[in-house]
């Protein structure tokens, strides 16, 4: 009676497709937290690679104008072309860091110290401090 019933199963049965749904779940556990550290990793080069052109474009403008104060220098959120929707530039002195609700997902905060030696650029990615670069200015 049983060979009867047996010979007629065509699909699968409930514990393989458990099996299946349990597999799927741990690869999927594994996956999404593997593409969020990428895509952070992504935007800090991204950034990163900003924050050096915009030092170096910073540097040749001080040296063409022939200044070493950052304010002399007209629209430094403007001396390098980024296409990114979602960037901002605050370019300011002080220590003080831009207000976290006024940053796009990618922003750079340009600041000058108090001797005027040297330019310090901090990333943002939404919002979090990355580590920040430093320019010295040349005598």
């Amino acid at each position: 009676m049983l060979n009867k019933f047996r010979n007629n199963d065509k699909g699968f049965t409930l514990v393989e497709l458990m099996m299946v749904i349990v597999i799927l779940g741990v690869l999927a556990g594994v996956a999404i937290p593997m593409v969020g550290r990428m895509r952070k990793n992504a935007a800090t080069a991204k950034l990163n690679s900003y924050a050096d052109s915009f030092g170096t474009a910073i540097l040749v403008e001080m040296l063409a104008v022939g200044t070493n104060d950052l304010s002399d220098v007209d629209d430094p959120e403007e001396l390098v072309s980024v296409s990114d929707a979602e960037f901002s530039v605050n370019v300011a002195s002080g220590s003080t860091p831009t207000d976290k609700g006024d940053m796009e997902l990618y922003h750079l905060d340009i600041r000058q110290d108090a001797a005027g030696d040297d330019i310090t650029i901090t990333p943002y990615f939404g919002g979090e401090g990355l580590t920040a670069k430093t320019f010295t200015l040349p005598d």
